[in-house]
């Protein structure tokens, strides 16, 4: 029986018209980072195939015995998305997603500061300019670089890409 505290994740495989298997997936730091060095010289469908495998021996005990193979026909039976998916809801994959998060937002962060630079090295320049066409590009140069900056903050507020942009336009 799946433990959704220990981030548990139980599905249903078809074996007859009328009968249905269930397995559990459990996969947490520890076992990822037991098996970590193997999985890394994996890719593709051998590092699915172990990531799955390394999942269900965890998962039940009446799954302690399963081998990659059986693992591999699970994965055929659940497809390589669905397989994803399942792993994704796991305690593991739930830290993985939110450690992606996290990436993502210190690269936001990163990249807001870069534009908030730029445009701050700009508009000092622009006051020793005194070329009307130079002025001009720099003035279209800092109008980007605000509605990059605009663009930025909307979606780190969680508006979609653009949605500055469209609504100020």
């Amino acid at each position: 029986m799946a433990n959704r505290y220990r981030g548990d994740v139980e599905f249903e495989i078809p074996i007859s018209d009328s009968e249905q298997k269930t397995y559990v997936l459990r996969l947490g730091v520890n076992q990822y980072l037991a098996a970590q060095k193997e999985l890394e010289t994996l890719d593709g469908r051998a590092f699915q195939r172990r990531l799955l495998h390394l999942a269900l021996v965890h998962g039940a005990e009446s799954q302690k015995d399963l081998t990659l193979e059986d693992a591999g026909d699970l994965l055929d039976d659940l497809g390589f998305v669905r397989a994803n998916e399942l792993i994704n809801q796991t305690k593991f994959g739930r830290n993985i997603e939110v450690a992606q998060a996290a990436e993502k937002a210190a690269r936001d962060v990163a990249a807001a500061a870069a534009l908030k630079s730029l445009t701050a090295k700009l508009a000092a320049v622009r006051k020793d300019i005194a070329d009307p066409e130079i002025l001009h590009v720099i003035d279209g140069l800092l109008a980007k670089l605000d509605r990059e900056a605009a663009a930025h903050a909307a979606e780190g507020a969680g508006n979609p890409p653009g949605a500055a942009t469209r609504s100020s336009s």
